[in-house]
């Protein structure tokens, strides 16, 4: 079995942040995503990855958390589902969907939708192998930031 390298979260968070998108965002059951407000970075243990954001997904506007995986299975791996912490969490942005339910769960069983980043990002990373598209002259810094950030 290949195994894929996974890209750190943290670099995912800043492609968030900076809200780095090239084409319109959509869930993974194809509703239209507006980013509204990102939201404020969390630099607490454990937790969302951005707090207070406001998120419109088809005709609904949402106010709450978004957290970043690499992978859509890192809902459950990483124990979000059973974390009362992640109960206000609006969306659930991840790098790779390499399961075919377009939302998770949280603690409530309040279903979440998903968006995949790796559709949208001006970066686009190809697994295991790391493609990026920027403008010439920024591809060698974030080439290198997207390997050191590699764990």
């Amino acid at each position: 079995m290949q195994k894929t390298s996974k890209i750190h979260e943290k670099f995912l968070s800043e492609i968030w942040k900076k809200q780095n998108f090239s084409k319109s965002l959509f869930t993974q059951d194809g509703q239209k995503v507006e980013i509204i407000d990102s939201g404020m970075e969390n630099n607490e243990l454990g937790g969302p990855d951005f707090k207070n954001a406001r998120i419109k997904i088809g005709n609904l506007t949402y106010f709450g958390d978004v957290e970043i995986d690499s992978f859509h299975s890192d809902w459950k791996a990483h124990g979000h589902s059973i974390n009362k912490k992640y109960n206000k969490v609006v969306l659930h942005a991840v790098l790779d969907e390499n399961t075919f339910q377009p939302f998770v769960f949280t603690q409530e069983g309040r279903k979440i939708q998903s968006i995949c980043l790796n559709k949208c990002s001006l970066i686009t990373l190809e697994l295991p192998c790391t493609k990026l598209s920027y403008p010439k002259g920024r591809i060698e810094l974030i080439r290198s930031a997207a390997m050191n950030s590699i764990s």
